[in-house]
């Protein structure tokens, strides 16, 4: 998609999200045209009620590891309800990102 005006012209984004057969894993890769200073981010917002049960880890383009920083954030089990929590971020100053997500 083309995104991100406030950030230059022609900037584009693009996720592409693998799921694996038979196992409850996905692999999510964000790839992008910017070159400026700013990082790229995946936020990801695990109900505490599964944190315990899923795997996640990212990855830069030359498959170095990227550890996660927390953040507080906000989920909602029913409308009008929210509740804190912290949320993983991953980020890089490169222009792809891969994250993959597995239920344990």
């Amino acid at each position: 998609i083309s995104a991100f005006p406030g950030l230059g012209p022609n900037l584009w984004h693009q996720r592409k999200v693998i799921k694996y057969k038979g196992i409850p894993r996905w692999k999510i890769v964000d790839t992008t045209n910017y070159t400026g200073k700013l990082p790229i981010e995946q936020h990801w917002n695990i109900s505490p009620e599964f944190a315990g049960n899923v795997f996640i880890e990212a990855f830069d383009k030359k498959r170095n590891k990227i550890r996660p920083a927390s953040s507080p954030g906000w989920f909602s089990v029913l409308y009008g309800q929210k509740s804190g929590f912290q949320q993983k971020i991953f980020s890089t100053g490169g222009n792809f990102l891969e994250t993959v997500i597995e239920l344990i």
